[in-house]
């Protein structure tokens, strides 16, 4: 249906334009799985594991800090350099704001049903989408420093709203189906309805399912808009700011 597709366009925009990261990939949980296997891994096997995590995140988000650790974790592979004769090393990993969540959309669609005794009666067609909402960040980012004067500044390392948008994209299909199902069997009911009781009756089941269509908005709203990382040298007194 033309018009739908166009209130659908309206409301979403094109699903194939929305930014995502590949195959469910979640940069900051990538990471720290090369972090796990370049600071405990037990074989060449798990520092080969840190090295392809660290170029999976690298590659997706230019971070200046997966790159750099990118190539520690090479030279560690190559055996360039050893892990016990590092100098101690710190991540700190910043939770940045609140992160997107999902809102009810409803659209109002242009279907009319057409039966033998009332061709061409519209009822109520009405659907209800969820639709991710941006999130929030608290600020750009922070500044770590140490006593000697030492500074580095957190950088985007990945985004709450890519991630969710993954999972929202290749869900949404199957979204759309079940809300336009429901609509058209909610469109039938208002018409036998209708039929048996006349136009009163046909109105109290045009309330009734406008009253039940909801979408469900359930989502997790206690992680961050973005995450961020910076990886700085331990220093002498332990202490940072």
């Amino acid at each position: 249906n033309p018009g739908t597709q166009q209130a659908l366009r309206e409301s979403y925009g094109d699903p194939n334009r929305w930014a995502a990261y590949p195959d469910f990939v979640n940069p900051f949980a990538t990471h720290l799985h090369g972090l796990h296997f370049m600071a405990s891994g037990a074989s060449s096997q798990d520092i080969e594991r840190a090295v392809a995590s660290f170029e999976r995140v690298a590659g997706m988000t230019g971070n200046v800090v997966a790159a750099a650790d990118q190539e520690l974790a090479e030279q560690i592979a190559k055996g360039e350099l050893q892990r016990a004769a590092l100098p101690g090393l710190i991540w700190v990993v910043y939770e940045n704001g609140v992160g997107p969540h999902l809102v009810e959309d409803r659209i109002d669609l242009p279907l009319v049903l057409l039966t033998g005794g009332r061709q061409g009666t519209p009822f109520y067609t009405g659907i209800a989408l969820p639709r991710l909402t941006g999130g929030q960040s608290a600020t750009a980012a922070i500044t770590v420093s140490d006593s000697a004067g030492n500074q580095v500044r957190t950088g985007r390392l990945a985004e709450m709203e890519r991630v969710m948008n993954t999972e929202f994209k290749a869900r949404f299909n199957g979204i759309l189906f079940r809300s336009m199902t429901s609509a058209v069997v909610k469109m039938y009911m208002q018409a036998a309805v209708s039929e048996e009781f006349g136009d009163v009756g046909g109105l109290l089941s045009g309330i009734v399912a406008a009253a039940t269509t909801q979408a469900d908005t359930r989502s997790w709203r206690a992680l961050p808009n973005e995450w961020q990382i910076a990886r700085l040298q331990q220093p002498a007194d332990g202490v940072l700011s």
